[in-house]
């Protein structure tokens, strides 16, 4: 204080007065203390004036000394002291404040300090100083001060009263103090502070979190659950923050949920797919708002991370859960299937030897279950070298690991032959074979029945013999074998008239005939040769090794001598003839395929001769197959081409001259020959591929031409089509034909099927009746076509659903001038008539035939008289003029013109 009150002395170039000394009225008086002598008190005044001067100058020395220590002090101080009057104003300037803040002593007079203040420090500033100088009381507070560059730093305030000995105010003196590194570092230390808050209320979330997900008898939802009140308390603003956790498809919300501004999300992945997320904001628009930290963000990673290792060990302590379940149920189930597929276990200690069994090895070896089971008697049951090839492989697994696995006869303890399938694998422990374990199957049914399914693969069911498959594979074997020239024959042989005594007497008889010929076939040719049934009424015999042609054709006589001895069934002698087909490798064949061929061509060449022959393949006789191909592939290419086409001949009512329908015929448009008719193609129908195709074409071909003539309103009646034997063959006949009836709108009454006795009674008779009797069901009329010129009887009249019957031409040509042809034809009339038939006769040709078939109750005719095969585009035209001459209704007379 004493130096402050100097230093200002000095400054101000004369000796300052305490205000006691300027408020009293007698200062003088009080300055100086005058005696009565005045001489001596002059001279005591000139001696105390020289003490005075003396000690001012010493005082104003030491003042001065004081003050360079004071500036020194000042200057090595990073404070600024300053002082203000006791009203708080500043007093002077203070040092470097307007090096620092740029103002001058004028702008921080009185209150204008305040301006470098920062404006949110102002008012405590203000206030505290404010305070300070009306109780008198020391002060101290911190706030922002602005330099010249307009930065703030932060500064310490202190200031402190100075009072005089009257304890009155005299002035305040203070210090300035820059603390903005004190203060950074405290808001460096605060934020660490903080961040460390957070991160262990983070660590203290994690933490519950994963302690959390090692609880097993935690469910799902109440872990999600918990999790939605957890997490939020992690984060910055824990209280306004809100949770949201979706799972398999199922929403987890916290309390009070609302949509939060910027949501951190984080899939919640297990088992490698995204089964969730993981989603936490704000509610207010304040915190929500705010940009969310780096930190926030791993958190809800973390957290998310956590839920699918969560989820994904539950899942596999589910699936764990799941596989134990049902490995107990697969073990009781193996257990029980062990009893009922008579399986049972065995076990061998390599070291001691013993043997040991499961409950069900007793019961497949019959041994007592109170004896331990005995290895050396256990072999020895094997028949056979069984035992010996067990005990090989046996010690080939001990020796090289592996396993073996083989099917042996067994007999029991008891003497029961079984045949027994074991397997067995070596067991090992630091490389040495320790124990060897398998299991021990009774196999004697499944042997039986592949046994009986081999049977039923490769021998005929009827006779025994072995089927087509099985003489293929001996066939092929016999003509790779390594054999003399010509020691091979195959011969092809064929019952003649076999249908007739199915249908004469019944398949019975048929049966007995067939097992009656194989016996006789087998007896004949011995143990040199190989009999089997292909099928039907046919038979292959195979003969290896063979003289030549000669023997062969001998051996063909003999066989066919012991087939026409008549045989007795049910007091009826039955006897057929046989044509065979001899082919000889390598003579006339090099490989089986062609070997059966040329036998086939052998056949056929025999049966196109007469029946009852044996024929020995020539080279020859491939022109008959040749033109067989030839006509097949030239019909093939005719369908590729579109050159097959229907004609329509009309068919005439007898008694009223009105066409009742027509009847679709196959033609070809050859592009050398022009229209042919099935006759130049017969030879294709054979073929069951191509008779297949033709019936397809027709078929279609029909209904286009039936939907056309009906948009015209043409009254075309009913269209009768031909079906072969090879359309009677597929199982879906009846479904096509509904369907593309349908497809074009017609009505299936509009379509008929005309069927000849060879389809009827061929091979696939069985199918055909079948067939026949579903279309009927479906509203499509059968006719019978050719009736007489077969074998069709009353039987079959009465069998198949027949609706119409066509008397042949062979019948219609001589009715006029043979007796015996009207005869039949009023017998066959008169016969469909009583069945409830219709009846058509074809061949008319002659106004005589038409007048007679029609005296004779015949209902329709069909003929050149009539009209001949007419392409489509003609049958409008004809159904339309039929019956009219020069435009005029004909009646009473029926027409007799050829229509060309």
């Amino acid at each position: 204080m004493d130096a402050a009150v100097g230093r200002q002395a000095v400054r101000c170039g004369r000796r300052r007065l305490s205000r006691a000394d300027r408020d009293c009225p007698n200062r003088t008086a009080r300055m100086i203390d005058c005696p009565t002598d005045m001489s001596a008190q002059r001279d005591a005044a000139q001696c105390d004036a020289a003490q005075c001067d003396a000690a001012q100058c010493d005082t104003e020395e030491r003042l001065k000394a004081s003050e360079r220590r004071y500036r020194s002090l000042v200057a090595a101080m990073s404070s600024v002291v300053f002082t203000a009057e006791s009203e708080g104003i500043a007093a002077e300037p203070l040092p470097y404040w307007e090096e620092f803040t740029g103002q001058t002593f004028e702008q921080m007079a009185g209150s204008g300090w305040m301006e470098a203040v920062h404006p949110e420090d102002r008012a405590v500033a203000q206030e505290n100083w404010r305070r300070a100088v009306a109780r008198g009381e020391p002060c101290r507070f911190e706030c922002r001060i602005r330099r010249k560059d307009g930065v703030y730093r932060w500064f310490g305030v202190s200031a402190v009263p100075v009072v005089d000995n009257n304890r009155r105010l005299v002035e305040w003196v203070g210090t300035l103090t820059e603390i903005h590194a004190q203060r950074a570092a405290e808001q460096e230390l605060e934020c660490r502070n903080y961040e460390l808050r957070e991160r262990m209320k983070e660590l203290r979330c994690l933490h519950a979190i994963a302690m959390a997900c090692n609880q097993d008898d935690t469910s799902l939802p109440v872990f999600l659950d918990w999790i939605t009140l957890v997490l939020p308390s992690a984060m910055r603003f824990p209280e306004d923050a809100v949770c949201r956790v979706v799972c398999d498809g199922a929403a987890y919300l916290s309390g009070s949920f609302s949509e939060p501004a910027q949501p951190i999300s984080a899939a919640i992945v297990a088992g490698g797919s995204t089964v969730g997320s993981v989603e936490v904001g704000y509610r207010s628009a304040d915190t929500g708002a705010a940009e969310p930290l780096p930190e926030e963000r791993d958190l809800v990673a973390t957290v998310a991370m956590l839920i699918g290792q969560a989820i994904s060990r539950q899942r596999d302590r589910q699936m764990l859960e799941m596989q134990s379940r049902e490995l107990t149920r697969r073990q009781t189930l193996f257990e029980q299937m062990a009893r009922l597929a008579k399986v049972g276990g065995w076990e061998v200690d390599l070291r001691t030897r013993e043997l040991r069994w499961t409950d069900q090895t007793f019961e497949i070896t019959e041994w007592p279950r109170d004896r331990p089971p005995d290895l050396e008697w256990q072999l020895s049951r094997y028949e056979g070298e069984g035992g010996e090839l067990i005990r090989s492989k046996f010690r080939e697994i001990v020796e090289n690991d592996g396993t073996y696995d083989l099917e042996l006869p067994y007999v029991t303890a008891t003497g029961r032959r079984r045949w027994l399938r074991t397997i067995g694998q070596v067991e090992r422990v630091d490389g040495e074979p320790r124990r060897a374990f398998g299991a021990l199957t009774d196999v004697t049914d499944a042997k039986l029945a592949r046994n009986r399914m081999w049977e039923l693969a490769n021998r005929d069911s009827l006779t025994g013999l072995p089927n087509r498959r099985l003489f293929q594979e001996r066939l092929e074997d016999a003509v790779s074998a390594d054999v003399p020239t010509d020691s091979t024959a195959l011969l092809l042989l064929d019952l003649d008239d076999f249908k007739d005594v199915n249908d004469t007497l019944g398949h019975d008889a048929g049966d007995a005939l067939l097992k009656a010929v194989a016996e006789r076939l087998e007896a004949a040719v011995g143990e040199t040769g190989m009999v089997a049934r292909l099928g039907g009424d046919e038979f292959a015999i195979l003969v290896q090794p063979i003289g030549g042609a000669e023997e062969a054709h001998a051996l063909a006589s003999r066989l066919a001598a012991e087939i026409v001895r008549p045989i007795a069934f049910s007091g009826e002698s039955i006897a057929v003839r046989a044509t065979i087909g001899i082919a000889l490798h390598p003579y006339h064949a090099g490989s089986a395929a062609e070997l059966f061929t040329n036998a086939d061509v052998a056949l056929y060449v025999g049966k196109r001769g007469g029946a009852g022959r044996a024929v020995v393949f020539k080279p020859a006789m491939r022109h008959v197959t040749e033109e067989r191909v030839a006509v097949c592939a030239s019909i093939r290419r005719s369908l590729e081409r579109d050159e097959i086409l229907p004609f329509y001949q009309p068919k005439i009512c007898l008694a009223t001259n009105r066409v009742t329908g027509l009847e679709a015929l196959v033609r070809r448009r050859h592009p050398e020959f022009g229209v042919q008719p099935p006759a130049a193609f017969a030879i294709a129908f054979q073929n069951t591929e191509i008779a297949g195709r033709l019936g397809e074409r027709m078929l279609d071909l029909c209904l286009r031409d039936m939907a056309d003539w009906a948009e015209q309103g043409v009254a075309f009646g009913q269209v009768a089509l031909n079906l072969s034997e090879a359309e009677f063959r597929r199982p879906d006949l009846v479904e096509v034909l509904l369907d593309r009836i349908a497809r074009f709108d017609l009505a299936p009454a509009q379509l008929g099927v005309e069927v000849t006795e060879t389809v009827l009674l061929g091979r696939e008779g069985d199918a055909v009746g079948a067939r026949l009797q579903e279309l009927h069901r479906a509203g499509i009329s059968i006719a019978l076509d050719d009736f007489g010129t077969g074998y069709a009887s009353l039987t079959h009249l009465r069998q198949f659903p027949v609706d119409t019957l066509k008397i042949d031409r062979s019948f219609i040509q001589s009715i006029e001038e043979d007796a015996a042809s009207r005869a039949i034809a009023l017998a066959v009339v008169t016969l469909g008539h009583t069945l409830g038939m219709d009846i058509v006769a074809e061949g008319v040709e002659t106004p005589g035939q038409a007048d007679l078939l029609a005296e004779a109750g015949c209902d329709v005719g069909q003929g050149y008289l009539f009209a001949k095969p007419m392409p489509a585009t003609r049958v409008p035209h004809f159904i339309r003029t039929w019956g009219r001459e020069d435009g005029a209704p004909e009646s009473g007379r029926r027409p007799v013109r050829l229509f060309g």
